[in-house]
């Protein structure tokens, strides 16, 4: 007992020993903890990072900064979901070093009737800075200009039931995780989804600082190379690693949740395009150019450090001594040590050591530029008795038993190999050394393998032999049942014996590691060899083991316990076929009930299918119509024997063709698309606006089929013109005492002239240079009254034809128009029109949208005794043209705001508004022109002095 307690007390005292020689390192997650971190988790539960002399403490998301926290150092490691960091149009002195998921699982989970972007407006959405500000989250809220200022940003409580309680109204959102939450629970819910919108990107992107990167190259490399292994094992075993997860990190979370987190992480790291951690640097480079361009990124700024390039020399040769150990070396060159034959592993040959422990010396030897010189022993016994009577400094071949440990200070292991049992033809497949209970096993004493079986095997009964090829010869003389030993030695000895009797029969689950013994004293020595350790690179260990190490086929016998197993198992089957057979007809009532239950619940269905207003209808992809209700019959005027006969395809106008490819395609990838706008043809010809859904489904045979859901809206599109009249007719009448206006000071100076010229005339006194100036300034007068005509005459036509026309053109109209205004109101209008780019559609409307924001400005501007001023601006971003119009009325009430683009909403008397006009704006905007639009109140500063006023942001696509 006293013996056991020595030998625990041994190996606690090494653990704790080997543990303080790790290198400490933190590593800050992004999120709590769950299966998109599984590599982190389990390079350190499988003791990868520990293999790579690490000691890593991961820390779940506290509210911190993850950037700051990395480039100040206080955590050496950060996984975020940005691609690149930067503050004040300046980049942080951080470096992307990898990215694991190359497609964002991130969206915005929203309350069911939020359905775009656009509805996030005034809305509380729960979303960490990181969210708001980077990613294809902020990507997308930018673009729809969504921002502290249009909507309530609070921070997360990472509690689902703030969303299920309606507390919010949108959360980001995992995709493997809240999505299968409200699943389970049956709540409803609607997803925003930033690659919908053309902003995917990658996700679980991890980054380090440049001073770490420069001051420790190794250290990131190490780090990398055990995760990289933790996310291998992690995705091809899914199911232990969810299991780990739940008990020791989320217990929350059940295993099954977490296995689906798995297979959906496994789907976005996209493994057949990508190796596990591969950075994608063009995708980067062109995010840095787009910020650039946006202006958010300083031009001048370098690339150069956006992404981690190791270092491979750096890796290989060069290691960062410091300066105490490079003045050990210096007083120093020369280090003893001293070993056996071991055949392959140390071949002592002309007073020196080859073999694999001879290479990995070799390396040590030229990376510090130390000499190694050999102190020649007659046994194992004797290296580790010169070792304690100090004639040498180190032992380059100790393994881990407590009886090496005792003696100096352990380095970091440099390589690690399996016990093997080698016996003859007489056994079969050993799966392990509790096989050889009661049997004679030959081993070297004081060995490795020989402490081992004493320590743990004591029913086995040994034979201990001076060295590896006399033990080999006792089992091939059968005075031995086996040998146990390193699988390197093994194999070598077996091929230069030629001992074909006997081959390898099991790998035990003992593994040999390989460690340097120094004197305890020498901290120094040791710390040289474990950063020279540190540096040897994957490469260089496969090409020594390859070099040194023959493969071998390990026998393995006819698995007869599972042969009784299936047989037992045909039984059980045999015997439940019968049971079945007796209990067949109540199943078969059973069945009948159900399915009586069914025919009813299948009868209601029906009866909604046959009965809804809606039209709905199955087709096929090559556009045949299989079935439909009576509503789509309706709506599509054709008799059901002709619908059967006729291509779905005849009903959409052909200028929808575009638009319908886009939703076949979408439809394809996601199975449904969402709801869009379109027209039938109807059987006479007339044309029906209607608003279609679909979804795809698959049968049995696998043949694709559609169903599409359509809704005749014609009496809410005779609605909207209805109101669009109205407030065309609004802006007319504006228009026309603004014309009136405009009016009077021409047919004042043409009146004037013809007058005058007149009466000159009448008493001779008319002279030639009076008359022709006079004419000129007559038909100038009339010119611009013809010009004014064309205008109003333009706009009030309501032609829908579409064409190209150019953004100065269309401001230039409108100023026209409203110049009386203008004028009449003392506003000052400033243009900062960067380019007249060209858009294609209807340009009659856009001008309509400019009067309708004119006049609530014109109104806002009223009320103030300062300065009235208009701003109106272009310029060209992300494939959109972006027109800003801002004044200085003092901006709109916060509770006005997110209501100003519903309809009949007006904040004036009866007799001033009808509250269309922004309605109309909106409508004419998103839906007609298929852009965005934003009203906003912003703080800005023009000639030296802030104002405060409304501003409205249209976003019309180019193309």
């Amino acid at each position: 007992m006293g013996r056991y307690i020595l030998l625990m007390l041994s190996i606690f005292i090494f653990t704790f020993a080997q543990e303080n020689n790790l290198e400490k390192v933190k590593l800050q997650l992004q999120w709590k903890f769950q299966f998109q971190f599984a590599g982190f988790i389990m390079a350190k539960e499988k003791g990868y990072y520990k293999d790579f002399g690490l000691d890593v403490e991961i820390l779940e998301y506290n509210n911190t900064n993850i950037m700051k926290d990395v480039e100040s150092g206080r955590v050496d490691f950060g996984v975020n979901n940005t691609l690149l960091s930067f503050e004040n149009r300046k980049l942080d002195d951080i470096s992307l070093i990898a990215t694991y998921f190359q497609r964002s699982p991130y969206i915005i989970l929203v309350q069911p009737e939020i359905k775009t972007p656009n509805d996030l407006l005034g809305k509380t959405l729960m979303m960490t800075k990181s969210n708001i500000y980077s990613g294809s989250l902020a990507r997308l809220l930018n673009h729809f200009n969504i921002n502290e200022n249009t909507a309530n940003y609070i921070e997360p409580t990472f509690d689902i039931n703030d969303f299920i309680d309606r507390k919010v109204d949108g959360v980001a959102a995992f995709r493997s995780n809240e999505l299968y939450l409200l699943e389970k629970m049956g709540i409803d819910y609607n997803v925003i989804d930033p690659a919908d919108y053309g902003f995917s990107t990658n996700a679980i992107n991890l980054f380090t600082s440049h001073k770490k990167i420069d001051t420790n190259p190794d250290q990131v490399h190490r780090f990398l190379e055990a995760t990289k292994q933790g996310w291998r094992y992690a995705i091809d075993n899914i199911e232990q690693s969810a299991k780990i997860i739940h008990e020791k990190y989320q217990p929350n979370k059940s295993v099954d949740h977490l296995i689906y987190e798995g297979r959906i992480s496994k789907e976005l790291m996209l493994l057949k395009l990508f190796d596990i951690g591969e950075i994608d640097k063009q995708f980067i480079l062109k995010r840095f150019k787009q910020l650039i361009n946006l202006g958010l990124i300083d031009e001048r700024q370098s690339n150069e450090r956006l992404f981690y390039l190791e270092n491979k020399n750096n890796l290989s040769g060069i290691i960062d001594f410091t300066a105490e150990e490079l003045d050990w070396i210096k007083e120093n060159p020369v280090v003893s040590y001293s070993e056996i034959n071991w055949k392959p592993l140390s071949i002592i040959e002309d007073n020196r050591m080859k073999g694999i422990m001879g290479d990995y010396l070799d390396i040590v030897a030229k990376k510090t530029n130390l000499k190694f010189r050999f102190i020649p022993s007659d046994s194992w016994f004797h290296v580790l008795e010169q070792f304690k009577e100090r004639k040498i400094d180190l032992v380059p071949g100790v393994g881990s038993s407590p009886q090496e440990l005792e003696l100096g200070s352990i380095s970091r292991m440099y390589a690690k190999y399996p016990m093997v049992i080698v016996t003859d033809d007489s056994f079969t497949y050993l799966d392990n050394l509790n096989d050889l209970k009661d049997k004679v096993v030959a081993v070297p004493q004081h060995y490795t393998s020989y402490n081992f079986i004493v320590e743990n095997y004591p029913d086995i009964k040994l034979i201990t032999t001076k060295n590896i090829p006399e033990a080999l010869l006792l089992v091939e003389e059968k005075k031995a049942d086996a040998f146990v030993g390193h699988i390197a030695t093994s194999l070598y000895y077996l091929s230069e014996l030629h001992l074909q009797n006997l081959k390898v029969s099991g790998i035990t689950k003992f593994e040999f590691e390989h460690h340097y013994l120094v004197q305890e004293d020498n901290p120094i020595l040791l710390s040289i060899i474990n950063k020279t350790f540190d540096s040897i690179t994957s490469k260089e260990r496969k090409e020594i083991y390859s070099k040194w190490v023959q493969t071998t086929k390990v026998e393995r016998s006819i698995d007869y316990t599972l042969t009784i197993l299936v047989t037992i198992f045909f039984i059980i089957i045999i015997a439940l076929i019968i049971f079945w057979m007796k209990k067949l007809k109540n199943e078969i009532k059973r069945r009948k009930e159900s399915e009586k239950r069914l025919k009813i619940s299948t009868d209601k269905l029906m009866g909604l299918y046959k009965l809804s207003p809606l039209g709905i209808a199955l087709i096929d992809m090559d556009g045949k119509f299989i079935e439909f209700n009576d509503s789509f019959v309706k709506i599509c005027g054709y008799s059901k024997e002709e619908l059967l006969e006729l291509d779905s395809r005849i009903l959409t106008p052909k200028e929808y063709e575009e638009e319908e490819n886009r939703q076949l395609q979408y439809l394809l990838k996601n199975s449904f698309f969402s709801s869009y706008e379109k027209e039938f043809i109807q059987k006479d010809g007339t044309l029906i606006p209607i608003n279609l859904n679909g979804m795809l489904i698959t049968n049995e045979d696998g043949k694709k089929y559609v169903w599409s859901i359509v809704e005749d809206i014609s009496v809410r599109k005779h609605n909207e013109e209805i109101m669009a009249q109205q407030s065309s007719l609004v802006a007319m009448g504006e228009m026309i005492g603004n014309i009136a206006h405009q009016w009077r000071q021409p047919l004042s100076v043409i009146s004037t002239g013809a007058t005058g010229l007149k009466m000159q005339k009448e008493f001779g006194t008319l002279k030639d240079e009076l008359f022709f100036s006079t004419c000129d300034n007559i038909n100038e007068n009339a010119q611009y009254l013809s010009k004014t005509i064309d205008d109003f005459r333009n706009f009030i036509k309501g032609d829908r034809h579409k064409d190209y026309f150019s953004i100065c053109d269309v401001v230039d109209s409108f100023l026209n128009l409203v110049a009386g205004n203008i004028k009449r109101h003392e506003i000052e209008v400033e243009l900062d029109l960067v380019e007249c780019t060209k858009l294609y559609g209807f340009s009659n409307e856009l001008i309509q949208c400019f009067m309708n924001i004119f006049n609530n400005a014109k109104d806002a501007l009223d009320e103030i005794d300062d300065r009235r001023l208009l701003f109106i601006s272009s310029l060209v971003e992300d494939e959109f043209l972006v027109i800003k119009i801002k004044d200085n009325g003092g901006g709109i009430a916060t509770d006005v705001l997110p209501k100003i683009f519903e309809p009949y909403f007006t904040t004036k008397h009866q007799s001033q508004g009808t509250g269309l006009g922004l309605h109309m704006t909106y409508n004419l905007i998103v839906d007609g022109m298929k852009g965005s639009i934003l009203a906003t109140n912003e703080k800005y500063n023009y000639e030296g002095v802030e104002y405060l006023g409304a501003q409205f942001t249209i976003k019309i696509p180019l193309s």
